[in-house]
C-alpha cells in the first residue's frame, strides 16, 4: 500500500484462511477474513484503485471489534476513509477512537466513541472505554457512572464495568445497596470474579 501497489494488496487482504484448531489461535482471536480491520483495508485498496469499496466497507461495520487493536499511522488513513464513506458506521468510529486514545488523543477519542454509542451502543468494551476515559481525564463522574452503569446491559460479564459502577457509587455517596444492586445485576453470579 505505501508504494501504491493496492491490486497485490488486495491479492493479499482478500486470501480466505482455513479454520483452525482452539489449541492453534488465541482464544476468541478472529481469522483474518473475519478482522474487521482487514475487511476496512480491503475496501480502502478497492477505492484506492477507483473501485467501489460499499461491500466490504458494510462488511466491516457488521463484524466484532473484540481483539481488534489498531495501531499503525494507515489505521487513520482507512478508518477515515470508512467513516466518510458512511458516517453512520460505528464501527469505524469505535477503532478510531481506539486508535486516537492510543495516541494520546482524549479528547477526539470520546467524541469518536459517542458517535459510535449513538450509532450503535452495543459495541463491546466500547462503554469502559469512554466511562474509564471520563472517569480518569475529566470531572464527569455523574456522566462517567451513567454510561458504566448503560454497559451493564450491552457487555454484561465485562468486570471493569462493575468495579466502575461500584467505585463511582461510592465516590458519589450513593447508598451500599444502589452498589450492591448493581452487583447483583452479574448474570452469572456462581462464578461472579472478586477482587484481585
Amino acid at each position: 500500500m505505501s508504494i501504491g501497489l493496492y491490486r497485490e494488496a488486495i491479492d493479499l487482504l482478500a486470501r480466505r484462511y482455513p479454520e483452525v484448531g482452539p489449541d492453534e489461535a488465541e482464544p476468541g482471536t478472529p481469522r483474518p477474513q473475519d478482522y474487521a480491520l482487514t475487511t476496512y483495508y480491503l475496501g480502502y485498496c478497492r477505492a484506492q484503485l477507483g473501485e467501489s469499496p460499499t461491500a466490504e466497507y458494510a462488511k466491516a461495520a457488521a463484524q466484532g471489534t473484540r481483539y481488534v487493536f489498531p495501531n499503525r499511522p494507515e489505521d487513520f488513513l482507512v478508518l477515515a476513509a470508512a467513516i466518510k464513506a458512511n458516517p453512520k458506521d460505528a464501527n469505524a468510529h469505535f477503532l478510531m477512537g481506539e486508535l486516537l486514545m492510543s495516541g494520546g488523543q482524549s479528547d477526539r477519542a470520546i467524541a469518536e466513541w459517542e458517535a459510535a454509542r449513538s450509532i450503535n451502543p452495543h459495541i463491546p468494551v466500547l462503554h469502559r472505554n469512554l466511562a474509564r476515559t471520563l472517569l480518569s481525564l475529566t470531572t464527569h463522574d455523574q456522566r462517567a457512572l451513567e454510561i458504566f452503569q448503560e454497559g451493564l446491559g450491552v457487555d454484561p460479564l465485562n468486570e471493569e464495568d462493575y468495579a466502575g459502577v461500584s467505585q463511582l457509587q461510592a465516590l458519589l455517596g450513593k447508598s451500599p445497596q444502589d452498589r450492591v444492586a448493581a452487583l447483583s445485576r452479574y448474570p452469572d453470579r456462581k462464578r461472579m470474579p472478586t477482587p484481585h
